[in-house]
């Protein structure tokens, strides 16, 4: 009942099961839209049956993104090994901080968040309690901890947690409040990829980051198998691609303003500019305004050659991309041979 009476499936979709007589079956982002937001317009993973996994605390002394990744991927791995008790897949609390900790997660992180997922059906307490947990418990993960780490591999599970997760570059927050802040866009299937796209590409920064300094610090690193997000890079590539101009909405995260790159010329038009392709299927204009004296020079912009540019605006609505010249290398080319 909570489900058909969430708000998300709009009178198209119900319009259709009518007509269908039941056998109408609802799309993936439709579904998931209700079952990570239930009846509220945001993502809010306290409040949801599915939860944000990459979750940070603020005010943990070193707070960490990947704390209950960790978690549910490490009892993943150990799922067919015998435990304490002779049952597979079982660990007590020590040993699992024993695992963890070398990753720089304190006892009391781990002891916190193995009970949050515990209360949260993801982690089963062989004492079969989800409250009054202690130390002397066993805990192993349970199907909905499978679920979680396969929902790494869902698109719209990337766009939700892009609205509760904290970010500590605000130009990424913003964009995405920018973006959810419009009713009429909030769940277009261009503003999830964005999100998603931001989400994850923002967590993957900062895994690499742990990610070295653990294999710094350690002889043996298990960190990249445990935090893997590849299934999340698939998704938002398969998203990416389903979408009408997905790969325009996916270029407005991937060239924010002020990225420089290298482009190739692929058209000239003398009384507009150039034509710079920074990416297979992506073209930008450099305007002839941008260019050195304000023209085309034919002598020097010839198509195939090569061009340093600089993203002023990415437009994916409206398929375009405004260019200018990196200020270093103003009107350097090479020609491609």
């Amino acid at each position: 009942m909570e489900f058909c009476t969430s708000g998300h499936i709009g009178e198209s979709e119900i319009l259709r099961m009518r007509q269908s007589k039941g056998e109408y079956v609802l799309p993936l982002d439709v579904v998931m839209t209700v079952l990570l937001r239930s009846n509220r317009r945001y993502y809010d993973s306290d409040a949801s049956v599915i939860k944000n996994i990459c979750h940070i605390e603020e005010k943990d002394d070193r707070p960490s993104y990947f704390s209950r990744i960790l978690l549910l991927a490490y009892l993943r791995s150990i799922f067919t090994e015998p435990g304490p008790n002779g049952v597979k897949g079982y660990r007590s609390l020590g040993q699992i901080v024993d695992a963890l900790a070398p990753y720089g997660l304190r006892f009391s992180v781990i002891k916190r968040e193995i009970f949050y997922l515990t209360k949260a059906n993801c982690v089963l307490a062989e004492s079969l309690r989800e409250d009054n947990l202690d130390e002397c418990d066993l805990f192993k993960i349970g199907p909905v901890g499978f679920v979680h780490l396969e929902l790494m591999g869902v698109a719209e599970y990337w766009a939700a947690i892009a609205e509760d997760t904290s970010f500590v570059d605000i130009g990424i927050a913003r964009r995405i409040a920018d973006r959810i802040g419009l009713r009429e866009t909030h769940y277009s299937h261009g503003v999830g990829l964005q999100n998603g796209l931001a989400a994850l590409n923002y967590l993957m920064s900062v895994r690499e980051h742990v990610a070295a300094e653990s294999e710094t610090l350690l002889a043996s690193s298990h960190f990249r198998q445990l935090v893997d997000f590849e299934h999340g890079v698939d998704a938002l590539g398969r998203k990416s691609r389903q979408v009408q101009s997905g790969i325009w909405y996916e270029a407005e995260e991937r060239f924010l303003p002020g990225t420089t790159l290298e482009g190739v010329i692929v058209n000239v038009v003398e009384n507009l500019g150039l034509f710079v392709e920074i990416a297979s299927g992506l073209t930008g204009l450099l305007h002839k305004s941008r260019l050195v004296g304000g023209k085309v020079d034919p002598a020097m912009h010839t198509i195939g050659g090569n061009l340093t540019v600089t993203v002023v605006k990415v437009e994916p609505e409206n398929r375009r991309i405004s260019l200018s010249l990196e200020a270093r290398r103003s009107g350097r080319l090479k020609k491609n041979r």
